[in-house]
């Protein structure tokens, strides 16, 4: 299993996930994160990067377009 990083450079707005679906906003902080990927916790088709053991990140398509995603083998 390959393990993602991201590398953000600047505070990035993102989402985070309860149970139930619903959202709020979260901010992750400029850094190295380790990210996993989960099932949209929306309900909606498709997948989130979120920050590994958590639901806070946002769809992973969003990340791919606007971040590059470092992939290490575990």
């Amino acid at each position: 299993m390959k393990r993602m990083f991201l590398n953000l450079l600047k505070s990035w707005h993102a989402l985070t996930a309860d149970d139930q679906g619903h959202t709020t906003h979260a901010v992750i902080p400029a850094g190295r994160h380790e990210v996993e990927r989960i099932p949209n916790p929306r309900g909606h088709g498709g997948y989130w990067l979120v920050l590994k053991g958590t639901k806070t990140g946002c769809s992973e398509e969003l990340w791919r377009q606007k971040v590059t995603i470092k992939e290490k083998s575990a």
